[in-house]
């Protein structure tokens, strides 16, 4: 492929390890520059540049995603630690983010706590509802993303990079274990949408 590639990057969706076996100094790798924004928003900034990229996002299981959300406010960086020292269960978390509506939030930001919350949709589709992406890989699947980035860019090694990753290394505990019937409920209401994109279940 000429175009060069372009990451629409949705929190905890291993955007930062998509970024780590890449490079973000690779010539053909448009990476990161606009943060969490939304592709919409993303392709009003670059007008008709846009369409001289191939862009690609990664969707996670909704249930996982809340998951790794709510350990990394708790832990994953210092900002967002400190601001958050004091969260309550998980369950509170998932009844909170229900009880607020804040899954309805439709703001396009470079980063900010409540991304977390968004719909993964909000940021594939433009105002019309039309899919702006043209990759959508899964989390759960990162493997066969990254070969088909890979052969489809001459990126030779990203397979490689990708095993060695310390994300693939580390065992962690598993999101179904944490959730209660009611939860896996809420979760379902909430983010029918993305359920439905990635064809997700419980």
């Amino acid at each position: 492929m000429s175009k060069k590639l372009l990451m629409v990057h949705i929190p905890k969706c291993a955007g930062i390890t998509m970024n780590l076996i890449i490079g973000l100094n690779n010539p053909k790798f448009f990476g990161n520059h606009y943060g969490h924004h939304h592709a919409n928003f993303i392709k009003n900034m670059m007008g008709d540049k846009y369409k001289n990229y191939t862009s690609f996002c990664i969707i996670r299981n909704p249930w996982d995603k809340l998951w790794s959300s709510y350990n990394f406010m708790k832990s994953g960086s210092e900002f967002i630690s400190i601001n958050n020292n004091n969260l309550n269960s998980f369950q509170n978390y998932i009844s909170n983010i229900y009880n607020t509506k804040k899954y309805l939030n439709n703001t396009s930001k470079t980063n900010g706590l409540e991304l977390f919350h968004h719909k993964q949709s909000n940021w594939i589709m433009d105002d019309n509802g039309n899919q702006i992406i043209d990759i959508i890989g899964k989390f759960e699947d990162l493997p066969s993303l990254v070969k088909t980035i890979e052969n489809d860019f001459n990126m030779n090694g990203l397979s490689e990079r990708l095993k060695n990753t310390h994300s693939n290394r580390t065992k962690k505990i598993n999101y179904q274990d944490v959730y209660t019937d009611d939860m896996v409920s809420m979760v379902r209401e909430m983010y029918v949408d993305d359920i439905k994109l990635g064809n997700y279940e419980f």
